[in-house]
Protein backbone atom coordinates (compact mmCIF):
# COMPACT_ATOMS: atom_id res chain seq x y z
CA UNK A 1 0.00 0.00 0.00
CA UNK A 2 1.05 3.62 -0.79
CA UNK A 3 -0.12 6.96 0.65
CA UNK A 4 0.15 10.18 -0.44
CA UNK A 5 -0.99 13.38 0.83
CA UNK A 6 -1.08 16.99 1.06
CA UNK A 7 -2.78 19.88 2.39
CA UNK A 8 -6.57 19.17 1.02
CA UNK A 9 -5.92 15.23 -0.50
CA UNK A 10 -5.10 11.61 0.47
CA UNK A 11 -4.23 9.08 -1.82
CA UNK A 12 -4.08 5.23 -1.31
CA UNK A 13 -2.66 2.98 -3.90
CA UNK A 14 -3.13 -0.78 -3.30
CA UNK A 15 -1.92 -3.67 -4.67
CA UNK A 16 -3.52 -7.06 -5.64
CA UNK A 17 -2.57 -8.59 -1.91
CA UNK A 18 -4.29 -5.67 -0.45
CA UNK A 19 -7.35 -6.09 -2.27
CA UNK A 20 -7.33 -9.62 -1.05
CA UNK A 21 -6.99 -8.85 2.60
CA UNK A 22 -9.35 -6.45 2.45
CA UNK A 23 -11.84 -8.72 0.97
CA UNK A 24 -11.10 -11.32 3.93
CA UNK A 25 -11.66 -8.41 6.37
CA UNK A 26 -8.15 -8.46 7.43
CA UNK A 27 -7.10 -4.38 7.06
CA UNK A 28 -4.11 -3.60 5.99
CA UNK A 29 -2.37 -1.52 8.51
CA UNK A 30 0.93 0.91 7.57
CA UNK A 31 2.75 2.49 10.33
CA UNK A 32 5.76 5.18 10.58
CA UNK A 33 7.43 5.58 13.77
CA UNK A 34 9.24 8.65 14.86
CA UNK A 35 11.25 9.20 18.03
CA UNK A 36 8.37 9.71 20.93
CA UNK A 37 5.00 8.59 18.91
CA UNK A 38 4.24 6.44 15.67
CA UNK A 39 1.07 7.46 12.75
CA UNK A 40 -0.61 4.60 11.06
CA UNK A 41 -3.30 4.34 8.36
CA UNK A 42 -5.33 1.50 8.25
CA UNK A 43 -7.70 0.55 5.55
CA UNK A 44 -10.73 -1.35 6.31
CA UNK A 45 -14.65 -2.02 5.02
CA UNK A 46 -17.81 -0.43 6.74
CA UNK A 47 -21.02 0.82 7.38
CA UNK A 48 -20.20 4.07 5.42
CA UNK A 49 -16.99 5.26 3.14
CA UNK A 50 -15.24 7.62 5.49
CA UNK A 51 -12.00 9.18 6.44
CA UNK A 52 -11.38 9.72 9.94
CA UNK A 53 -8.68 9.95 12.97
CA UNK A 54 -8.64 7.34 15.88
CA UNK A 55 -6.07 8.01 18.00
CA UNK A 56 -2.51 8.69 15.89
CA UNK A 57 -4.80 6.62 12.84
CA UNK A 58 -5.97 7.73 10.09
CA UNK A 59 -8.38 5.28 9.23
CA UNK A 60 -10.07 4.87 5.36
CA UNK A 61 -12.77 3.11 5.72
CA UNK A 62 -14.94 1.97 2.63
CA UNK A 63 -18.95 1.25 2.24
CA UNK A 64 -20.14 -1.99 1.28
CA UNK A 65 -21.24 -0.85 -2.02
CA UNK A 66 -18.03 1.28 -2.65
CA UNK A 67 -15.93 -1.44 -2.01
CA UNK A 68 -17.91 -4.06 -4.32
CA UNK A 69 -17.24 -1.11 -7.12
CA UNK A 70 -13.69 -1.44 -6.42
CA UNK A 71 -13.65 -4.91 -6.79
CA UNK A 72 -14.40 -4.89 -10.44
CA UNK A 73 -11.88 -5.74 -12.89
CA UNK A 74 -11.81 -2.42 -15.06
CA UNK A 75 -12.18 0.07 -12.57
CA UNK A 76 -8.65 1.87 -11.49
CA UNK A 77 -10.03 3.85 -8.21
CA UNK A 78 -12.81 5.36 -6.55
CA UNK A 79 -12.84 9.33 -6.16
CA UNK A 80 -14.19 11.02 -2.64
CA UNK A 81 -14.93 14.13 -1.71
CA UNK A 82 -15.48 15.74 1.99
CA UNK A 83 -13.25 18.14 4.61
CA UNK A 84 -10.86 16.88 2.06
CA UNK A 85 -10.59 14.73 -1.39
CA UNK A 86 -9.52 11.25 -0.88
CA UNK A 87 -9.19 8.20 -3.26
CA UNK A 88 -7.96 4.33 -3.26
CA UNK A 89 -6.87 3.24 -6.62
CA UNK A 90 -5.60 0.57 -7.98
CA UNK A 91 -1.62 0.19 -8.34
CA UNK A 92 -1.50 -0.32 -12.17
CA UNK A 93 1.77 -1.89 -11.95
CA UNK A 94 1.27 -5.06 -10.24
CA UNK A 95 -2.42 -5.49 -11.30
Amino acid sequence: MKIQWSEQNLRVRITPEDLSRLERSIYPLERLYFPGGAWSFTLERGKFTTLEMRGETLIFSLSESDFLKLLEPDREGLYFSGVVEFCIEKDRHVF
